[in-house]
């Protein structure tokens, strides 16, 4: 098979949504500041994120540190979580596997209010 049939099958996987390419790669100093944080506030578990310019990006990182935290505290048991923010939510959801538990839930409080909204105050 050539390369060229090959990446052509993977890109059409991919959209086609059979095939997700996640490359995680824990920077060492966010790794390094959570675990010192969890240390210094005895916390179970911490997660720091790098500082991206867009602050709209910003929230892929978040989400996703928050989806592994979530995932964390889920385990096989049936919990309910509530979060107040629609992209980092649906960054979050994406991050979580998905795990045979029909009673767990993930609740949106609130999300999709834009900034030329009337009704957001923000």
């Amino acid at each position: 098979m050539t390369r060229v049939r090959v990446n052509k099958l993977i890109a059409q996987v991919r959209e086609d949504g059979a095939v997700h390419i996640d490359v995680a790669l824990p920077l060492t100093d966010c790794v390094e500041l959570g675990e010192a944080l969890a240390a210094r506030y005895r916390l179970v578990d911490a997660a720091v994120v790098l500082d991206l310019p867009d602050h709209l990006e910003q929230k892929r990182p978040m989400g996703e540190a928050a989806g592994a935290t979530i995932g964390k505290l889920i385990e096989w048991r049936a919990l309910r979580i509530a979060t107040a923010t629609g992209r980092t939510l649906s960054f979050a959801v994406r991050a979580l596997h998905e795990r045979p538990q029909p009673d767990s839930r993930v609740l949106g409080l609130t999300g999709g209010v834009t900034r030329s909204s009337g009704t957001n105050t923000l």
